[in-house]
Formats: C-alpha cells, sequence, structure tokens
C-alpha cells in the first residue's frame, strides 16, 4: 500500500505505515543557508472514546505540520515550503521513545553550539527538551577558560588570546 507522507521525505526512513508508529523525528533544513530545526511529531492522538466514535486514537496533523519553533514558521511563511527541505530521519513505537530519542538527536548533532564555517548557528533549535540553554555558549568559553588557568573576566596572560564561542568546538 502507497502511503501520502505530505511534504515529508522518507528516504532516510524509508516507506511505512503511519498506523504502526506513534510518532517520528524530524529535521527542517533552509536549502539556500544549511541550517537546519530538529524536532519531533507525534503521528496521533489517543483521546477518551464517545458514543458516536468509539475510536480511541485520532490522526494528527503531521503531513501539513511544519515546526513548533515560531522562528521556523515565520522563516516558511515569509519564504515559502519550497525553500525548506522536511525530512523524516527516526520512527519511534512510543511517547517515552519519541521524546527520548529528539534529546538524544539534539545532543548527538550539538544543536546548540554547532555553527556554519562563516560562525553562523548551524541549528534554530534554543531549547532542548523543554530546557534553555541560552547561555550554553558563554559558560561553556568561560569553563574552558578557567581550564587554561584564565580568567574569563580578567586580563590574559601575554601571548594567549580569549577563547570566542566558536573555538568551544576545537579546544580540548
Amino acid at each position: 500500500m502507497k502511503h501520502h507522507y505530505g511534504h515529508w521525505d522518507t528516504t532516510a526512513v524509508g516507506e511505512f505505515d503511519p498506523a504502526q508508529f506513534f510518532g517520528f523525528i524530524y529535521t527542517i533544513e533552509e536549502r539556500d543557508t544549511g541550517r537546519l530545526y530538529v524536532g519531533k511529531k507525534q503521528l496521533r492522538f489517543k483521546r477518551k472514546k464517545t458514543k458516536k466514535d468509539k475510536s480511541r486514537t485520532k490522526d494528527s496533523d503531521w503531513r501539513d505540520y511544519t515546526s513548533s519553533s515560531v522562528l521556523v514558521n515565520d522563516l516558511i511563511a515569509e519564504r515559502g515550503k519550497d525553500a525548506f527541505a522536511f525530512r523524516i530521519v527516526r520512527l519511534c513505537s512510543g511517547r517515552c521513545e519519541l521524546g527520548y530519542t529528539e534529546l538524544e538527536e539534539c545532543f548527538a548533532r550539538d544543536v546548540l553550539r554547532a555553527t556554519l564555517p562563516d560562525g553562523t548557528r548551524r541549528y534554530f533549535n534554543g531549547t532542548i527538551g523543554y530546557k534553555n540553554y541560552a547561555g550554553l555558549a558563554t559558560q561553556t568559553t568561560s569553563t574552558r577558560c578557567l581550564l587554561r588557568g584564565e580568567s574569563p573576566s580578567k586580563p590574559l596572560k601575554p601571548g594567549r588570546k580569549r577563547l570566542s564561542v566558536l573555538d568551544c568546538l576545537t579546544v580540548g
């Protein structure tokens, strides 16, 4: 049976029956910049039975869904869906697996610190798992400075340079 996946590219997972899975992990890539967003989406929702409808599940809007990110949705509205690649990268069979796999994917990709060659953040994600890590890049730089025996807020020793956010990715 051929399934309709909306605007989602399923190359990474192949053809699948949406009724067999609970949700998926996805990426949205801005084609001209290479910037990405990583997220999760449920394929269906559980609900209470009613006299009219005895079904316990209802399909979600996943075929038309874009993102939970306001920034990404604003960019899609401004530039159009064709400017973005929507990819399903992993399938999950339950709620716990879906939540865990999203976190795993975000940490594996280092979505809060990864940068493009020009220094722009590679990912649009600003949080992981409902936690705001807005100061992560600055705090990582501070920690690396302290480990090198330097104070991040005091003058540097002669011949040393201050670490930048980009240096966080290269300094061991």
